[in-house]
C-alpha cells in the first residue's frame, strides 16, 4: 500500500509538471506574440515619423550626412524608445509584484515552510525582458529606418 501511495504522488508530481511546462510554454508563445505586435506597432508609428521628417532627412542628407547616418540615427531613436518603454514597463511590474507579494504574504497564516517571497524576480530576467523590449523596438523601426536613408534628397526637397 505504502508502494502505490509514493507511485501515485510520483505520477501525480510528473502530470503537475507537465501542466507546468505546457501553462509556461504557452505563457512564453503568448509573450512571444505580444512583443511582434509591439514591433509591428513601432514600425507603423515610425514610417508615419520618417513620412513626416522626409525633408529634415534630406536637408540632413544635403549638408553632409550619409545614408546610413540617417538609417543609424532612426534606429537610434526606435531603440532608445524600446529602451525607456521596457525600462518603465519592467519598473511597473516589479512594483506590483512587490505589493502583491506583500499583500498576499500578509493574508497567509503562518504555516511551515512559508515561503519570503511569491514573486522573485532574478536579475538574468529583468536584462532579458530590457533587451528584448529594446530589441522589438529596434527590429519595428529598421524598415521604416532604411525607407527613410533610400529616399531622394532631390525628390523629398521638391515635394512642398
Amino acid at each position: 500500500a505504502a508502494f502505490r501511495a509514493t507511485a501515485l504522488r510520483s505520477e501525480t508530481a510528473k502530470r503537475t509538471s507537465e501542466l507546468m511546462t505546457l501553462g509556461l510554454l504557452i505563457l512564453a508563445v503568448v509573450g512571444l506574440s505580444v512583443l511582434a505586435m509591439a514591433a509591428l506597432n513601432i514600425g507603423h508609428s515610425f514610417l508615419a515619423i520618417v513620412t513626416e521628417r522626409r525633408r529634415e532627412f534630406a536637408v540632413l542628407r544635403a549638408l553632409g550626412a550619409r545614408r546610413r547616418d540617417v538609417v543609424a540615427l532612426v534606429c537610434t531613436q526606435a531603440g532608445l524608445l524600446g529602451l525607456a518603454g521596457a525600462l518603465a514597463g519592467f519598473v511597473v511590474a516589479l512594483g506590483t509584484a512587490v505589493v502583491l507579494d506583500g499583500f498576499l504574504l500578509a493574508s497567509l497564516p503562518d504555516f511551515p515552510f512559508k515561503p519570503d517571497a511569491l514573486f522573485v524576480i532574478p536579475g538574468w530576467l529583468a536584462l532579458g525582458v530590457v533587451g528584448l523590449g529594446s530589441g522589438a523596438a529596434l527590429l519595428g523601426g529598421l524598415w521604416p529606418a532604411l525607407s527613410a536613408g533610400r529616399d531622394s534628397v532631390v525628390r523629398a526637397l521638391s515635394d512642398g
